[in-house]
């Protein structure tokens, strides 16, 4: 013969399942939470990455003007500017109104420009591209 069951049996067994319901839902809105998060960062970080390329794609698409800028503002002198530039770049940077005269001098605009440009590829001077191109326009 079975033994009857006891409400007060039923009604414990019934608030175990509930507890354990609440503890499973609340792992997997855990969880969840979880990896919204962590796909929320990823997507942050690319990006953070994309703009760094576009930014570096920009600074990299200057170089040659730069390199004219900074041998005119080291005063090297028209010859050395003409002999170890791209004759496009010398013809740009006096286009753009960044050097002037016989004996090339910087314009205001162009100390301005070849300021802002030495100042952002300094303050990414810890990564290899940026150091790679600081060096590809100071090189003698």
């Amino acid at each position: 013969m079975r033994t009857p069951i006891s409400p007060s049996a039923d009604k414990a067994t019934a608030a175990e399942s509930a507890g354990e319901r609440v503890i499973q839902d609340a792992f997997v809105n855990y969880e969840n939470a979880l990896a919204a998060a962590h796909t929320a960062r990823e997507n942050e970080r690319a990006a953070r990455e994309a703009t760094a390329q576009r930014d570096y794609e920009v600074v990299a698409s200057l170089a040659g003007t730069m390199r004219v800028l900074y041998m005119t503002y080291m005063d090297f002198g028209p010859e050395a500017l003409v002999e170890r530039n791209d004759p496009t770049c010398v013809h740009d940077a006096r286009a753009d109104g960044f050097i002037t005269g016989d004996r090339p001098r910087l314009t205001e605009d162009g100390l301005t420009e070849w300021w802002s440009w030495k100042t952002f590829v300094y303050d990414r001077r810890h990564e290899p591209r940026y150091q790679q191109l600081w060096r590809d326009v100071i090189t003698w």
